[in-house]
């Protein structure tokens, strides 16, 4: 039964994902705030003249750009962060209206999600008391600002990101903070994640300064825990099953999880492997949307890597969940997409035999191991050898034929045979024991043959 808005989401949902909304909320029970009136949007100067560039993939990256003053900002991005090829541009920039000094950066693409924690890497010309940082990020446009979370173990301060607009560290007082935060984020996950990444500071610095604390992280998940569900989980796995985008948005949501939960510390559950579960169920709605449109890319462009890339980066997000071994089979994995993406291999089949007075020769070829093929035979004895596999890998042959210089005598047999190819799919070959009955008039039948070898030779593939 398919099921339809918050209310009816199964019950181990809310304990799946409820350490989530620890990672967005904040210590009231209180709903998410109205946003105030809208502010003019921040002034935001890019220095393209100091933009930096890289291509990032799936093995992950580093990328680092220097501002004017020399504030250097160094992105390093973790394997399986990103699910292909993606071209990334750092671009320093100054905002002269946010209401205190900052170092900013602006990311491009704009609204690039990541599978993984991205750490972003400031380290100012001029030293920030620790007590003064506030590390903030905003939207393309300069609409919103929200507290950003950041390493608070790492030697230079660290923000960790989940996907790209931009990101900076101010030297800030709290009221400046405040002011600044004025600019609510436009989306409800945005304002949790703010309010929680402020509050994780407040506990950060009293646990410096040796103070008490009154609550747990436990304690400010469960405040929120509901409004979460309803307002940032819910809509996503609703329509997770609509399209690829939005599967990946939901799916990018539940490994959210993960990432944060290791952030704060909190043990992992059972509830992990049920918040997959529920998301795995609702992407089957209409089938996994993007290995369908990954599927249809590489037949399209005939390139097998378009769905290798989609398949490595979808092992490891099952990884990243605790559902799976990211390090699956990959030769098979490129056997299988080679024949979704271009079809199955095709053959020419090329042996000899010796025998006398000329010795046999047999040729043929086959669009694919697993479909019945046939071999000719030529020379001492002339005819045809029927394969009919079991699979890639067997099956059995059938022969008949006649002597070349008396047709009047036939030959036939059969039997079983095997075949292989090498790893890199370059080669390959079909062993078969080729026993034959000679049929003699007058005389009877004469049984005889030999362990035969036949050359596979890779070709183009059938139309």
């Amino acid at each position: 039964m398919r099921t339809t808005g918050f209310p009816l989401l199964p019950r181990c949902l809310a304990a799946a994902v409820a350490l989530l909304a620890v990672l967005a909320a904040g210590c009231g029970k209180s709903p998410s705030p109205a946003p105030p009136a809208q502010a003019p949007p921040l002034v935001i100067q890019r220095d393209t003249a100091r933009a930096a560039e890289a291509s990032i993939g799936m093995e992950g990256g580093r990328l680092e750009a220097t501002a004017a003053d020399g504030t250097r900002f160094v992105l390093i991005v973790p394997a399986g962060a990103l699910p292909g090829e993606t071209r990334i541009r750092a671009v320093p920039a100054q905002l002269p209206t946010l209401g205190a000094p900052a170092h900013a950066v602006m990311f491009e693409p704009n609204g690039l999600q990541f599978f993984d924690w991205v750490r972003l890497e400031v380290h100012p010309s001029q030293p920030i008391p620790p007590e003064r940082r506030f590390a903030f990020g905003i939207d393309d446009g300069g609409r919103s600002v929200v507290a950003s979370h950041t390493d608070p173990k790492a030697p230079a301060p660290t923000l960790l990101l989940d996907h790209y607009s931009g990101y900076g560290l101010a030297d800030a007082t709290d009221a400046q903070r405040a002011a600044m935060l004025q600019r609510q984020a436009e989306t409800a996950k945005e304002r949790l994640q703010s309010r929680m990444a402020l509050e994780l500071g407040k506990a950060r610095q009293r646990a410096l300064l040796g103070v008490a604390d009154a609550g747990t992280v436990g304690d400010l998940f469960e405040a929120h825990r509901e409004e979460y569900e309803r307002e940032v989980l819910a809509p996503l796995l609703e329509a997770a099953g609509g399209s690829c985008a939005a599967q990946t948005r939901a799916l990018q949501e539940v490994l959210g999880y993960e990432r944060q939960r290791q952030l704060l510390g909190i043990e992992s559950g059972s509830s992990l492997i049920d918040a997959n579960a529920i998301l795995t169920q609702a992407l089957s709605r209409n089938g996994d949307a993007c290995e369908k449109e990954a599927i249809a890319q590489c037949k399209a462009a005939k390139d097998p890597t378009i769905l290798m890339r989609f398949w490595i980066g979808r092992a490891r997000q099952r990884a990243l969940l605790g559902a799976g071994d990211a390090n699956e089979n990959l030769l098979e994995s490129a056997k299988r997409a080679r024949k979704i993406c271009i079809g199955a291999q095709a053959w020419e089949i090329h042996g000899t035999v010796d025998s006398k007075p000329g010795g046999i020769t047999l040729d043929g070829n086959t669009c694919s191991l697993e479909e019945p093929f046939r071999v000719r035979s030529n020379g001492d004895l002339i005819g045809t050898i029927v394969f009919t596999p079991n699979g890639a890998e067997s099956g059995r042959w059938r022969y008949d034929g006649v002597v070349g210089n008396t047709p009047e005598f036939r030959v036939d047999g059969s039997g079983d045979y095997t075949a292989s190819e090498d790893d890199g799919g370059e080669s390959g070959e079909i062993r078969l024991d080729w026993r034959l009955t000679i049929h003699i008039p007058m005389i009877g039948n004469r049984t005889n043959g030999s362990e035969v070898t036949l050359d596979l030779t890779p070709a183009a593939p059938c139309n």
